[in-house]
């Protein structure tokens, strides 16, 4: 009796560890996927947000030299 219970919990226990292992795995790769998908997202994001910030500065620029040149024409008003 004692043999057979010992016989039973080995396959029992093989493919216990054989579907932990299965799922651990699936976890892994789907958790993978998810986190590559989320920091490409977020990288796209920062790109267009530094674009904008680089285009906002540029602007601050032109105003800048725009103002500087009205002031060296005598504070009318600058014309292109």
């Amino acid at each position: 009796m004692i043999d057979l219970k010992k016989g039973y919990n080995l396959p029992l226990f093989i493919f216990t560890v054989g579907m932990f292992i299965i799922m651990f795995t699936i976890g892994l790769i789907v958790g993978t996927y998810i986190a590559s998908d989320n920091i490409e997202k977020l990288a796209n994001e920062n790109i267009r947000k530094q674009r904008l910030i680089e285009q906002q500065k540029e602007r601050i620029r032109e105003l800048q030299l725009f103002k500087q040149l009205q002031e060296i024409k005598g504070g009318q008003p600058f014309e292109i």
